[in-house]
């Protein structure tokens, strides 16, 4: 059984379409929960209570900070 190059495509652009909406919908907290790269200004509940992300809160919770990204790298 042979699948049609048109039947191909319209599967490959609903996979595309779907990535899409996850990545646009994906909020920066989602991100930062799921990665460890937390955007500057990004509220966090911490296990020393809630922080917002800047260099000085990245670092004092053990992060790196990237200054030309200004995001925080959690361990």
């Amino acid at each position: 059984m042979r699948v049609s190059k048109f039947f191909l495509i319209i599967i490959v652009s609903v996979i595309i379409i779907l990535c899409l909406i996850i990545f646009l919908t994906s909020s920066d907290k989602e991100v930062c929960l799921d990665t460890g790269v937390c955007k500057a200004g990004l509220e966090l509940n911490t296990g020393k209570g809630m922080i917002i992300v800047n260099q000085q809160t990245c670092i004092e919770n053990g992060g790196i900070w990237n200054n030309e990204k200004n995001v925080c790298k959690f361990k």
